[in-house]
């Protein structure tokens, strides 16, 4: 069912690969889907930089997050959510887009992702270094499912633990932020939206092998995708930030509300 519902999603979009730069390799039609909106910024690179899997290892992911902490005034946990959710909406809308325009999923590791970060800790630029693609109309659409599905399991488990053990970050939380970056590029790109869209967009989502289950709820309006997500972001622990548009939450719950004063992060 997931696979007859992507397929259905592709050819939704043939109008799009008609447009496409003709060059079809991978890099080049995700820098071509990327010029459609802002919100689709992984970008493809060559240049050496600074991986995911090195940021990791190096403990400096842990000064990023505390970075942000005292940037932003707000909790380790509030902090590591709104830097993983900058995180998804950088990487998932472009890769959700690549697969139903163009059937085409990478293989991917915390080593081809390169992260790029400011002196505050926050996320710059996510580029997505060389290496193989799968493509559906080679190895075919339960191949190119699986794959991305393996993609979310392989890369974001270990963050969500990651999260989870060294700030405090609720599993719901975590798997909310990536469930709304992977309605995120259909919902800013589509304008002939429709209730089966929405419905095939939804299952997709709510069908790939990651807890995100339940943590979006996509809806047609006017001709446009609409997103409202299940779990909150914590974004409104952060002094002077109000709740998201999409946000699950009608006001902030103020029996949760802190003010959190972090120390200096170290170097």
């Amino acid at each position: 069912m997931a696979v007859d519902r992507l397929i259905r999603l592709h050819q939704r979009h043939q109008h799009w690969r008609e447009a496409s730069a003709p060059d079809a390799r991978p890099e080049v039609l995700l820098a071509s889907l990327n010029q459609q909106d802002p919100s689709l910024r992984l970008v493809p690179d060559t240049q050496p930089v600074t991986t995911l899997a090195h940021w990791q290892v190096s403990g400096q992911l842990n000064q990023a997050i505390q970075a942000r902490c005292h940037h932003l005034t707000t909790d380790p946990a509030t902090a590591c959510s709104l830097w993983l959710k900058l995180f998804n909406a950088h990487l998932m809308p472009s890769l959700t887009m690549m697969l139903l325009v163009h059937g085409q999923v990478p293989v991917l590791t915390a080593e081809r992702l390169g992260v790029e970060l400011d002196e505050q800790g926050n996320l710059q630029r996510l580029t997505l270094l060389p290496g193989l693609w799968l493509n559906a109309a080679e190895v075919g659409w339960d191949a190119v499912l699986k794959q991305f599905g393996d993609n979310l399991d392989r890369l974001l488990t270990p963050l969500q633990n990651w999260g989870r053990n060294d700030f405090r970050l609720a599993k719901s939380v975590f798997w909310g932020n990536l469930a709304f970056a992977l309605s995120m590029g259909p919902a800013k790109l589509h304008h002939d939206a429709d209730e089966a869209l929405a419905e095939d967009l939804q299952e997709f989502i709510d069908t790939l092998p990651v807890p995100s289950q339940k943590k979006v709820r996509l809806q047609a309006s006017e001709g446009r995708l609409m997103q409202k997500r299940a779990t909150c972001c914590l974004k409104y622990n952060v002094p002077g930030r109000a709740l998201c548009g999409t946000c699950c939450l009608d006001k902030p719950p103020r029996s949760t509300q802190r003010l959190y004063l972090p120390q200096e992060p170290t170097a």
